[in-house]
């Protein structure tokens, strides 16, 4: 028998490519991953309409019952103005302070502490006593309070299922809490008097008191007052004592704001390459120094001018130039020594600032060290007065610091006193809440459409995941999916109908269904390849009970009804079927012949079929697989070919027997018979292997027992073939077609090798 080539792999070519017998797996349709397209989807949406119509339906049912049964909820809302203090000055008095303004932080901690206070229960207390008829805590309307972004606003908003309680319980809000700002600051201010009285008396009994010590010591001493020069020497000693004090205290302030920003600073994005580098610029250490020394010049200077003069007033002008140029300076250091400094607004005003910063405190601290010399040079010059004369010194400035910070008390006393009776509020009412005109809750629109969403996405998810799980059904289901999913073509399919013991199922003048099939198989088998026609073909299944033995069997007499010499060889000799099936003698057949007992044309058999004859199993050996792949099998079957025209085997189940493996290259063709919705594709893929790893030519498939339904595959076949058998038949339409139903009722068998009814052992179909 000759091996007929591979199929062509062409791009009409159902199979995988193969290489010296092996597959190419990569090159399998079958093994790629499933892709959806807009058919597909819209099959799923069809087949599935009734169901997402239902939930949809359900879903707009329970918006709209959702919105009968909500309370209407309005919302008011009432905006209050906070007062947070003002502004933090900066190091000059005057200016301000740039890191305070940039970051705002104790602002915001001051209106979240408002905001919370507003929320606690002596304001929600006394907003609901308020309310006119007064709350209970029960009935306690929904409060919420907010700061408005980048604003001292603080918004009260108020939900309640009354527009007016909303709107009255908002206002009352409000004015609860700028009434209790009221008596806060009021007993702030009065706490505060009666603090400064306690001082202004005790400032007043030590001014006394001091006063009394300078006259006592004067009257004791004799001398009534310091001469000109001493006098002047007290007055440079105090005022350098004050200017190092005053950049003592201005060096402090500077550095508790250079931390300040500098944790600013490391906190923001990094925006810039840290590859600075620590060398001592000689320009900002010569500046320095020029500023010490126009700061030695200036104290000489105040021993013989007032701070007014215009020798010192110049000499002031060139000591903020040179500050000035120390900053710029100082600036370019940063942005020029080693880093890369990227855009960004935030980062540059910090980096700018540390530079500003860093050159107050220098400037600073050259003042310092230039002062500090002066200072111990006056407090010797002091020293060296006479006893009296210091003495008298010191009381009289002690009488002066007294009197001043006396003066100073009286001012902030008079200016409590002014606030407590003013009784102000560090808070106002901005706007007051109205009375909303339409309820925030439920948003019945937004609801429906939710629910029509909802039931829309429901309904298709719920249609896809039913789609999927019948799609996890593993099973051969349709021709079409099991030409995609397995890649050989569906060359027959044969329709499920009611069992019966009957098996062959083809007459002479049967024009069923079931004998349309098979003779539609004989057809596509003979002309699957028409370059190199089939002489013999393997009919093999994944498992059992799926049919193979009877398609072998009636597509044998197809052929032979076709006017072609056919031979059946029973090839499964683990259970012989094919003789009962007939109605032969198992006695001799295939291993009678490979044994040598007798010839060829004594163990074949005629059977009632034209153009017909069968080979049976013959006795059973003990070694069926190296018996079919003996070198004398083979050439049995060679021969056999060259005695009809079409040679057809019946072999195993192929997927864990391999009798059909070592038969495959000594067919010109397999046919494999899968059971529609019980075979699975992942077994079929099994078979397909082990046979193209053999070189099998796999021509296609045939599905055994289709569902025959009013939405079937072969329902408008069925109901041609049932009108041309029938319909010259002098009956009723309702007899005719009850008639043709019974008439075409083929038998449908059991599992493979036992029949449902009888017992007798054949396939199944």
């Amino acid at each position: 028998m000759n091996q007929p080539e591979p199929r062509n792999q062409g791009t009409n070519s159902y199979l995988p490519a193969q290489v010296e017998g092996a597959q190419l797996y990569a090159e399998q349709p079958y093994y790629g991953a499933e892709v959806w397209t807009v058919a597909d989807v819209l099959s799923v949406l069809r087949r599935y309409a009734l169901l997402i119509g239902v939930v949809f339906a359900a879903c707009l049912g329970a918006a709209y019952i959702y919105n009968a049964r909500q309370t209407p909820i309005y919302s008011a809302s009432a905006d209050i103005l906070v007062d947070v203090g003002g502004t933090t000055q900066g190091s000059s008095g005057s200016d301000v302070d740039p890191v305070a303004e940039m970051l705002n932080a104790g602002r915001a901690r001051s209106i979240q502490t408002q905001v919370e206070v507003l929320q606690r229960r002596p304001i929600v207390e006394a907003a609901l006593k308020s309310m006119k008829p007064p709350l209970s805590r029960k009935r306690k309307p929904d409060l919420k309070v907010e700061n408005i972004k980048d604003t001292d606003i603080i918004r009260v908003t108020v939900e309640d299922p009354s527009p007016k309680v909303a709107a009255g319980f908002a206002n009352a809000v409000a004015n609860a809490y700028i009434a209790k700002s009221q008596a806060s600051n009021r007993r702030s201010a009065t706490v505060t008097r009666v603090f400064l009285e306690q001082q202004l008396a005790d400032k007043k009994r030590e001014l006394d008191e001091a006063t009394n010590r300078l006259k006592s010591y004067k009257e004791t001493s004799g001398i009534a007052s310091l001469d000109a020069e001493t006098t002047g020497r007290m007055q440079r000693l105090a005022a350098t004592e004050d200017q190092l004090a005053s950049a003592q205290t201005q060096v402090r302030s500077i550095e508790a704001q250079l931390r300040a920003v500098r944790a600013q600073l490391s906190t923001a994005e990094q925006t810039y390459l840290a590859s600075t580098s620590s060398t001592v610029d000689p320009v900002v250490t010569s500046m320095e120094g020029t500023i010490a020394t126009l700061e030695v010049q200036r104290a000489g200077l105040l021993r013989e001018f007032q701070p007014t003069a215009p020798e010192v007033q110049a000499l002031d002008d060139q000591i903020a130039e040179a500050r000035k140029t120390l900053q710029a300076r100082v600036r370019q250091r940063m942005t020029t020594s080693g880093q890369t400094v990227a855009a960004n607004p935030m980062r540059m005003a910090l980096m700018q600032q540390v530079a500003d910063l860093e050159a107050q405190a220098d400037a600073q601290q050259a003042r310092i060290r230039a002062l500090e010399p002066m200072v111990r040079a006056e407090r010797r010059a002091v020293s060296e007065l006479p006893e009296r004369e210091r003495r008298l010194a010191a009381l009289t400035r002690d009488v002066a610091n007294l009197e001043q910070a006396y003066t100073t008390l009286q001012a902030k006393h008079q200016e409590v006193s002014v606030m407590e009776q003013a009784k102000l509020a560090s808070a106002s009412l901005l706007e007051p809440a109205e009375v909303p005109g339409a309820p925030i809750k439920p948003r019945k629109g937004l609801n429906l459409a939710v629910g029509a969403l909802m039931g829309l996405m429901l309904g298709t998810m719920l249609a896809f995941f039913l789609d999927m799980l019948e799609k996890a059904d593993d099973s051969v289901k349709s021709p079409d999916e099991a030409e995609r999913a397995l890649g050989l073509p569906v060359l027959g399919v044969i329709p499920g109908l009611p069992r019966s013991p009957q098996r062959l199922l083809i007459g002479s003048n049967d024009n069923s269904i079931i004998a349309e099939s098979f003779r539609l198989l004989r057809s596509n088998v003979r002309f699957s390849n028409p370059d190199q026609p089939l002489r013999s073909i393997m009919v093999t299944s994944p498992a059992s009970g799926e049919g193979k033995t009877t398609v072998a069997a009636n597509l044998a007499i197809a052929l032979a009804a076709n006017g072609l010499r056919v031979i059946l060889v029973d090839c499964d000799l683990r259970r012989a079927s094919l003789a009962k099936l007939f109605g032969v003698e198992n006695s001799r057949g295939l291993t009678s012949v490979v044994v040598g007992e007798m010839p060829i044309e004594e163990a074949l058999q005629q059977v009632q079929r034209e153009n017909l004859r069968l080979l049976a199993t013959g006795p059973t050996p003990p070694n069926p697989v190296e018996f079919l792949d003996s070198q004398r099998c083979h050439e049995v079957l060679k021969e056999l070919s060259g005695m009809a025209d079409f040679v057809i085997l019946d072999t195993p189940p192929a997927s864990f027997l391999t009798d059909a493996t070592v038969l495959c290259p000594q067919v010109d063709g397999v046919l494999i018979v899968a059971r529609t919705r019980q075979t699975k594709q992942a077994a079929i893929r099994r078979v397909m292997n082990q046979l193209l790893m053999t070189k099998g030519n796999l021509v296609g498939m045939c599905l055994n027992r289709m569902p025959m339904s009013g939405h079937g595959y072969y329902y408008n076949y069925y109901m041609y073939g049932d009108y041309r058998a029938y319909c010259d038949q002098p009956r009723s339409r309702k007899g005719r077609r009850r008639e043709a139903l019974r008439a075409t009722r083929a038998p449908e068998l059991g599992p493979e090798g036992q029949d449902s009814k009888d017992g007798r052992g054949h396939a199944g179909l």
